[in-house]
């Protein structure tokens, strides 16, 4: 799916470390995008649900709601918008039923963050392949 050139991208972070969510918005928030940020499962798939969202970016284990059912429920909705995991309870199986269920990728924690912003900047050059060329001058 491309979307309008001239939209800006929103990027939905979701995580119940209140610290490392603070840390991710801040430093994702240098770049580009709108942001949505949630402290809990049933949140951040409320938000998913309800608003336009281009890459999502979710801790696997959270409280009301967990990344595999968020997945699962966006998948039977329709929903287009790209998923991140981000885990410290990393398992093959875990990962592999995340993938299955529409993740676009896997990081566990603790990672770096340039890695996690290159995944977002790659999902979304597929949805805004005008803004590459911009991004790459900048």
């Amino acid at each position: 799916m491309t979307d309008s050139p001239d939209k800006t991208p929103v990027v939905l972070v979701a995580d119940d470390d209140k610290d490392l969510l603070e840390f991710l918005v801040l430093r994702l928030g240098r770049e580009p995008w709108d942001f949505r940020k949630a402290s809990d499962g049933q949140e951040a798939q409320d938000i998913l649900l309800t608003r336009e969202v281009d890459v999502a970016v979710l801790d696997l284990k959270m409280p009301k709601l967990d990344a595999l059912n968020i997945l699962k429920s966006v998948q039977q909705e329709g929903v287009e918008s790209d998923i991140i995991i981000l885990t410290g309870y990393a398992t093959v199986e875990s990962a592999v039923l995340a993938m299955r269920r529409g993740a676009r990728d896997f990081l566990q924690k603790p990672f770096k963050t340039e890695e996690l912003l290159t995944i977002v900047r790659r999902l979304l050059d597929v949805r805004y392949p005008s803004t590459r060329t911009l991004a790459q001058r900048l």
